[in-house]
């Protein structure tokens, strides 16, 4: 049985980068328990690293994807920058190259923050004939949650331009369309840069670098039938004289 290189792995670790390519591969399943224990502690410590790593990038430079119009919808597939992307991929590979059942179940959990195996790639499409309306097909994995992923996400797409401005320029969903939802508009009404409205249990986030003429076009329409809603102060600060009469 070959025995796993611990040390090499610390190495590794202590540079802050994962190498799983160049360690040694699994042969046979580890049968030591306390190699076990070294190695879920090890992993639990990249993935904290994994962690930072993310948090580093800006909204656009965490993200490496374009928009494709399919009809009447934007839709794509959510693509990390390469640095991201190749230590996702060691990850992946790492957790196909365990045959100890148990170890590969306990690496899963730390990896993605449940018992299985979720998409770092979540799929994704916007309605342009329904308010931009945003759906995401697949949940990101836990252990990525809660460090401004989902708002990252959501705020590129608000502001990704091309040669003619800006794709979109705003989304909307239902505010209580689940619990990790609630939280990524929340965190997006509170950012300066943006303008989120709500009506009822809908939400609707605009960039601060859309014209008054397309906020008050689109607020109008969407308002319309509202029987109760909020219009974000600082957008009524910047543009006093707003005109959204249904």
């Amino acid at each position: 049985m070959n025995v796993f290189n611990y040390n090499n792995f610390k190495k590794k670790l202590e540079e802050h980068a994962l190498y799983f390519d160049q360690l040694q591969r699994f042969d046979n399943y580890l049968s030591n328990i306390s190699d076990e224990k070294e190695f879920l502690k090890n992993i639990t410590s990249e993935m904290d690293n994994f962690k930072k790593i993310i948090m580093e990038f800006n909204n656009d430079g965490k993200f490496n994807f374009k928009l494709k119009k399919d009809d009447e919808y934007f839709v794509g597939t959510v693509i990390y920058n390469n640095r991201i992307k190749n230590i996702i991929e060691k990850l992946l590979y790492l957790i196909e190259d365990i045959d100890n059942t148990d170890l590969k179940d306990k690496t899963i959990k730390i990896i993605y923050g449940t018992e299985y195996e979720m998409d770092f790639h979540p799929e994704f499409q916007i309605n342009t004939k329904n308010f931009n309306r945003i759906d995401i097909n697949n949940e990101i994995p836990y252990f990525i949650r809660n460090i401004g992923v989902g708002k990252a996400l959501y705020k590129m797409l608000i502001n990704k331009r091309d040669k003619n401005g800006l794709i979109l320029g705003y989304i909307s969903s239902n505010y209580d369309a689940s619990k990790d939802a609630k939280f990524v508009w929340d965190s997006l009404r509170q950012d300066k840069d943006l303008y989120t409205c709500i009506k009822d249990l809908s939400v609707i986030c605009f960039s601060n670098k859309c014209s008054k003429d397309t906020i008050e076009n689109v607020l109008r329409k969407w308002l319309r039938d509202a029987k109760d809603y909020e219009i974000d102060r600082d957008l009524m600060l910047k543009y006093p004289d707003l005109n959204i009469t249904k």
